[in-house]
C-alpha cells in the first residue's frame, strides 16, 4: 500500500482496467470483505455506496504509476509500514465483551495450563 494522501493506505479503482485484471481495483471492498469473490467485489460497492463512495479513490492507475516514477516524494519508502504488533493473547476484537468464540481472538495461556 502507498500512502498517496497522508493517513490513507488504501484506494480503491473503478475504472475499465478491472475487467481485464479481475477487479483488483477494488481495492477497498476486498480488504473489508477479503472472502467475497474477485466477480462480486463491484456488488459490495453498490450496495454499501454511501460508505464507498465518501472515499478517495485512484482515478487513474496510469496517474499513479507516472507519480511513482516522477514525484521524489513518492517511492518504495511511502509504502506503509505498521509497527504495532498484536500479541496472541490479546483480544483482537475490541467490541467483543461477550468473548464471542466465532470471533478472532487467541488464548495462548488457556492451551498451556
Amino acid at each position: 500500500h502507498l500512502e498517496v494522501i497522508e493517513g490513507v493506505e488504501t484506494y480503491s479503482y473503478y475504472g475499465p482496467l478491472n475487467y481485464v485484471t479481475y477487479n483488483v481495483g477494488y481495492h477497498n471492498e476486498h480488504h473489508d470483505f477479503p472472502y467475497v469473490p474477485w466477480s462480486r467485489l463491484p456488488m459490495v460497492t453498490k450496495i454499501a455506496a454511501e460508505y464507498y463512495d465518501t472515499l478517495p479513490r485512484c482515478e487513474s492507475w496510469c496517474g499513479i504509476i507516472w507519480q511513482y516514477v516522477t514525484n521524489p516524494n513518492l517511492g518504495a519508502y511511502s509504502r506503509v509500514k505498521r509497527h504495532n504488533e498484536i500479541d496472541a493473547t490479546e483480544q483482537v476484537n475490541p467490541n467483543d465483551t461477550q468473548s464471542d468464540p466465532s470471533t478472532t481472538s487467541y488464548n495462548l495461556k488457556a492451551k498451556q495450563q
